[in-house]
């Protein structure tokens, strides 16, 4: 299989040419653990901005912040950063409160809360205020 090509850059152009389809996506996913750090960049980067968010577990996108955020290589965790503030964030429309309905919040509540501070790092307090008015008007507070 491809995915055990001992060449990296082979494992690279797979990984950034290969269609988006639900045959794929495993290997997609699995290359977030790859061995080389170019190569689980190179996946989280696709997943953030080609993979709906919808079409991942809950599972699935805990794991990839999971191991993502702690990854030894400052790139891929960048990358992680990126998929869930740039692709997942942009997803539901910039509405944090969506985001976090897209997981089970209770399973890791140390993850998610890592999670929301990552979404609301170098954040102006305007960008902060119109997320929450939003979520507290919605709620009935």
């Amino acid at each position: 299989m491809i995915q055990h090509d001992p060449n990296y850059s082979v494992r690279l152009t797979v990984l950034e040419s290969v269609a988006i389809v639900p045959g794929t996506l495993p290997f997609i996913l699995e290359r977030t653990f790859d061995t080389n750090n170019v190569v689980r960049r190179a996946a989280f980067s696709i997943i953030g901005s080609r993979v709906e968010m919808s079409t991942l577990s809950i599972q699935q996108r805990l794991d990839l912040l999971r191991y993502g955020l702690v990854d030894n290589c400052e790139s891929v965790r960048t990358a992680c950063s990126k998929m869930l503030v740039s692709g997942w964030l942009g997803y539901v429309g910039g509405d944090v409160i969506s985001l976090l309905e897209h997981f089970d919040v209770e399973s890791d509540l140390e993850l998610v809360e890592k999670a929301v501070k990552l979404i609301f790092k170098d954040k102006t307090e305007d960008f902060v205020d119109q997320r929450f008015l939003k979520f507290f008007q919605n709620s009935g507070f």
